[in-house]
Parts: structure tokens; sequence; C-alpha cells
């Protein structure tokens, strides 16, 4: 096999994808041509920086596989026309040509295969950070909400327990928007949830829920004739209907 032949393996060899005898003779050719180790180093270190980086390839390697396969055949050149086909046999050296064109084919489906996962990495990365800054302008929002609510007028029902051990505070304003402000109720079991109930009329009306773990602020509308509320301990995502006894329950609330 020729310098050229064996040079044309190398991205593939650095990638484990050609067969054992080629494998042996690329090895073979190394031990005593000091370009191809070099070259190698380099497919070796693009190879690392596809499995270990989301970073974007570097440009000259997707010129350097465009280059492999445009590049005309020196056997060729100057033979513009095509002769007619006279026989179905394979000379030696055709086959020595399609492994080669194979080996550098892998390398770019197995560039591609790579690149679509880096993508699909930097795409969950762009998402992750793109909630992070949602729930920070939604935090911000809301504390600033509830900053407002604390120095206009308001009205505040105090929750708390028969023991009085556990309490929770909730601020209204005079429009009904309300925000769930602050707790000492510890946390529930995992696929447990607090749920906050208000008595209208005479009926009990979910306000919504609070969390396993109701340490930071919620916010929720209170309708004018809600006269108390009660906080039960709930399945994960909330009940029509209290199946617990109350945990918290309110003052009398006027506002």
């Amino acid at each position: 096999m020729s310098h050229c032949e064996l040079e044309e393996l190398l991205g593939a060899y650095a990638l484990d994808a050609v067969e054992a005898p080629e494998a042996a003779l690329v090895e073979s050719h190394l031990d005593e041509c000091p370009r191809c180790r070099a070259e190698l180093a380099q497919h070796l270190e693009m190879a690392s920086l596809f499995s270990t980086s989301p970073e974007r390839a570097p440009s000259e390697l997707w010129q350097r596989i465009s280059d492999a396969l445009t590049e005309p055949d020196p056997e060729y050149v100057g033979h513009p026309t095509i002769a007619p086909l006279v026989s179905i046999g394979v000379p030696r050296d055709s086959h020595r040509k399609v492994r080669a064109v194979s080996g550098v084919l892998g390398v770019v489906a197995a560039l591609a295969a790579v690149a679509a996962v880096v993508l699909a990495l930097q795409l969950s990365i762009l998402r992750h950070q793109v909630n992070l800054v949602r729930s920070d302008l939604k935090n911000s929002a809301l504390a600033q909400a509830v900053s407002d609510a604390l120095v206009n007028p308001h009205t505040e029902a105090l929750l708390s327990s028969r023991a009085h051990d556990v309490s929770a505070e909730v601020v209204i304003t005079p429009g009904g928007e309300s925000y769930w402000v602050h707790s000492s109720l510890p946390p529930l079991k995992p696929g447990e949830t607090y749920q906050l109930w208000a008595f209208v009329n005479g009926r009990i009306v979910s306000l919504g829920l609070v969390g396993r773990k109701p340490t930071g602020y919620s916010a929720f509308r209170l309708g004018r004739h809600s006269s108390r509320l009660m906080v039960t301990a709930e399945p994960a995502g909330g009940t029509a209907a209290p199946t617990t006894s109350p945990i918290l329950v309110s003052n009398r609330i006027q506002f």
C-alpha cells in the first residue's frame, strides 16, 4: 500500500474505523513516518474534542474532509471522457480506492453523528439557561409584588395550628391579590404537597398549592366573600376537596 493510501486511512484509523489488516499496515507505517504520526496526532486531538466538549469543531477540519473527497485522482487527470464499459471485472487497485473512499466517508459519518450529539448538548444547556433566567425573573417579580403589598394598605391573615407549633402568614391586598409570605411548616414526604383553601359562603374552595417545602413566596387571588383560610397536606398535584384534616387555620379575615 502506497504512502498516499496509508495517509488517507489516518482519519479512519484515529476513530478505530479500519479493519485489522489495514490497521496493522498503518501502525507499521507510523513507526517510520514522522509526518503521518504528526497528522494522526491531530486527528486524535480533534476526535477527543468532539467527544468531550460542546465546542464547535475547528473550521479547518471540515475543509480537510471536503478536500479529501473532492481532490481529483492523479491517475485520471487529463482524461475527461469516459470510455465505454467492456467488462464487469474490477481492477485490484480499485478495491484499494473504494476502501480509501469508504474510510473517508466513515470519518465524515462518524463526525456528523458526534456533531449531532454536540448540538443536542448545546441546545440542552441553552434551554436550561433560559429556564434559569425565566425562574429568576419570575421570583424577582413575585418578590417585588410582595414588597409592594407589604408597604401599601393590606390585610394579614395569620394561620396557626392548634398546638401553635407551626404557622404561616398571608398578605391580602384590597383588590384580592394575595401572597403566601412565610411559614414554619416542615417539609412533606415526596409525593405530597401543602394545599391552601378558603371558606367562601360556606363552601371550601382551593386557592392553589404551596409545595412540599413552602419556604418561598406564592401568589393567588382571594374572593371578596372569603372568611377564613386553611392548609391541608394532599397528594402531589392537589385535590378538588380536602382529604385530610386542616394543619393550619387562619383568623377571620376581612378586606
